[in-house]
């Protein structure tokens, strides 16, 4: 008898992913012959995303709405008020909410779909921490797509807002937070942003042998009362396909222009230059049964932000490997597989903010360096399957990664005040080594187990060092070790519940006064779960329950123990 599909607890987090597609995809685990593929083995991150944003090499992704949560999830610096649970299987949507200490929590989809192959996606979430370290972000958002025999058309459009508050700038690393209320807080400690995302393109339908997709869009950010940054981005793939081979070429455009408000005349606009980021990027691709090799390269580009590989003033030139083997030595329990690639960095202020939203939006506009650049980062390993339903993922990387930012925090509340910030950051270059892995266990669909640890070290090779002291020795804002348990069990068709567990190791932060050490994060938390019905579902959960504060950075501690209960309502 065909074991049952079960859906995979141990992502839980995952937010489902609306596309142009007639489904709702979701991470499900089904016990069948073991055909291991290659993923990209990534460090647990607990930390919010601070990587440096660069050009994306993957396949178009028709919707912004529905940002996954991965199996291995970083700490919920504040609002840890979305659930944790299995998406629902719905038919047209779900309805859900949550409340707690400080949090809310609101989730809405609803999809249109008829017999002529029109589908309409209406959504809007908002997730929100409220009190002295405010963190509220809000979007909506709708898809259209419309299916023809040879193609797809399809239009996206999504605005959101983020809004919070810079607390760090009242931390004097004794007391921590010397203010007590929300209302404490200067005009200059809040900012709010404002994007809008717009797409509209066509593919070709999934049974033709050449697969095409072009499509182009409108973005934009604005910091109110400073600056705005409208981007066109467009996006073009062709591939030809047989039964063996592939080969192809993507190619992605980034043009990014900025326009000034009249209150922020301080600002110089010289000090500003559009920026056109451009990644070409060939491949081939020969699949058999035990064979997979991928064989590429990334050709980045960027224009407006110069001085980087080459001498030009306006011109960056940044090329990468693109290349992944795997080898099913024993296609039923045991593959090798082995990767380089790279990544070039955008230099605009959208990514600016996605790498520290604490940042003073000054720098974001005035610094000529590019964003980042990793002209390899390599990995070997190999996946095992020695019985069914336990998986071991064992692997080690090599990194290296040139213009990455460091953080750098003030020893006194009185730098950076009228900025509202209290945070600034030193380029530097450095070589990182891992080596870890990942097991995860299941027993039909009752018990899921996903454990999973890293060790790194890293190796700092260039630090700008211009008014400031620095231990070259240092690993910065980087612990030296990371690990993840998660597990999750259905005790009935009625109940279900999870333990899921992060810890990492210290982080030493770079301040103008020497370097400080962060103390090691530990992250507890359980939830349960009660089917009232096939539709309607409650759920309890308590999130960082020993109550430890960790530091996302140095002055900017996560909340402690906080819980939601909420409902799903699915339709």
């Amino acid at each position: 008898m065909m074991r049952r599909s079960w859906i995979l607890l141990g992502a839980l987090a995952l937010s489902v992913t609306t596309t142009a597609q007639d489904t709702i995809n979701r991470q499900v685990t089904v016990e069948r012959e073991f055909q291991p593929v290659i993923k990209n083995a990534k460090k647990l991150s607990v930390n919010p995303v601070r990587v440096e944003a660069d050009i994306p090499a993957e396949k178009v992704s028709y919707s912004t709405y529905s940002e996954p949560l991965p199996a291995v999830t970083g700490i919920q610096p504040l609002a840890g008020s979305a659930t944790r649970f299995a998406p629902p299987e719905i038919s047209r949507g779900w309805l859900e909410g949550n409340v707690g200490h400080n949090n809310t929590y609101l989730d809405f989809i609803y999809r249109l779909r008829d017999k002529k192959e029109v589908g309409l996606d209406l959504y809007a979430k908002h997730d929100a921490h409220w009190g002295r370290n405010t963190l509220e972000t809000s979007k909506v958002g709708m898809d259209f797509k419309k299916s023809f025999t040879p193609l797809d058309v399809y239009f996206t459009v999504e605005g959101q807002n983020r809004y919070y508050s810079r607390y760090g700038r009242y931390y004097d690393g004794h007391n921590g937070l010397t203010i007590d209320k929300m209302k404490d807080l200067q005009p200059q400690d809040w900012q709010a942003l404002w994007d809008v995302h717009t797409n509209i393109g066509i593919r070709s339908a999934s049974s033709q042998q050449v697969q095409y997709c072009v499509q182009t869009g409108y973005h934009t950010l604005i910091v109110p009362s400073v600056v705005a940054e409208h981007r066109v981005q467009s996006y073009a793939m062709v591939e030809w396909q047989t039964d063996h081979h592939h080969a192809g070429m993507k190619a992605h455009v980034r043009n990014a222009f900025m326009t000034l408000d009249k209150d922020s005349m301080h600002l110089d606009p010289a000090s500003y230059n559009n920026r056109h980021g451009i990644r070409i990027n060939p491949y081939y691709e020969y699949i058999s049964e035990r064979v997979r090799v991928h064989a590429g390269a990334n050709l980045d580009m960027n224009i407006g932000r110069g001085q980087f590989l080459t001498q030009t003033e306006n011109l960056s030139f940044a090329p990468s490997p693109d290349v992944k083997v795997e080898y099913r030595i024993i296609p039923s329990w045991l593959m090798v597989w082995a990767e380089a690639k790279g990544s070039f960095g955008y230099g605009m202020l959208v990514d600016y903010y996605d790498f520290n939203r604490y940042l003073g939006v000054e720098n974001g506009i005035q610094s000529h360096h590019v964003c980042g650049y990793t002209p390899v980062d390599a990995g070997l390993g190999f996946r095992i399957k020695p019985c069914a339903g336990l998986l071991l993922d064992i692997h080690a990387r090599y990194a290296y990664r040139m213009n990455q930012k460091t953080i750098l925090a003030p020893d006194t509340l009185t730098l950076w005040t009228q900025a509202g910030t209290n945070l600034a950051y030193l380029y530097g270059n450095w070589q990182q080594w891992s080596v870890g892995g990942e097991i995860t266990y299941h027993y039909q669909d009752i018990v899921h187990i996903l454990a999973s640890g890293y060790y790194y070290k890293w190796i700092q090779q260039s630090l700008e060092n211009k008014d400031y002291a620095y231990n070259p020795a240092a690993a910065y804002d980087h612990p030296d070790w990371d690990a993840h348990l998660r597990i999750d069990a259905n005790i009935d068709r009625k109940w279900s519940l999870y333990s899921d567990n992060i810890f990492e190791g210290a982080r030493t932060a770079l301040t103008t006064a020497g370097d400080v050490k962060l103390k090691p994060t530990i992250d507890l938390r359980l939830g349960v779960q009660y089917a009232v019905n096939r539709w309607l579902k409650c759920y309890l959960q308590l999130n960082n329950y020993l109550n430890r504060h960790h530091d996302i950075y140095y002055g900017y501690q996560s909340q402690g123990i906080n819980g939601q209960i909420g409902v799903r309502w699915e339709y």
